[in-house]
């Protein structure tokens, strides 16, 4: 079988072709394509009833944890970061920048002006 044919029938393009001749990837036998195979199987954890893609323990699939920022009106410029962990504002977030800026030794005003010697 030339390898183009083996692609066509890999993905089902194989109208007008001899299913007899198509080979499943996935139980090996003849006559249907592994999209369309009554036994799949999967070949990361071997078990029946899936295939790789919707494996469960395989790593790439486990869920992970999702965060979400909200944004909420904040009564105070000078917010500190307290309260809930899980809802981060943007007042959160400046204060954090502005926290790192400083670690790091850059710090301005605040109010737009470059206090840089040279500047």
């Amino acid at each position: 079988m030339l390898p183009n044919a083996m692609a066509y029938a890999a993905h089902g393009k194989g109208k007008g072709r001899d299913m007899q001749k198509v080979q499943c990837f996935s139980c090996k036998e003849y006559g249907h394509i592994a999209a369309h195979c009554a036994r799949k199987s999967c070949n990361y954890c071997k078990k029946p009833g899936h295939i790789i893609k919707e494996c469960p323990i395989r790593p790439q699939n486990r869920q992970a944890n999702v965060y979400q920022a909200t944004v909420s009106p904040s009564t105070s410029a000078n917010s500190t970061i307290v309260g809930d962990s899980s809802a981060l504002t943007s007042e959160m977030v400046q204060q954090m920048i502005i926290l790192a800026f400083s670690a790091l030794g850059l710090q301005g005003s605040g109010d737009g002006e470059d206090t840089r010697e040279g500047a």
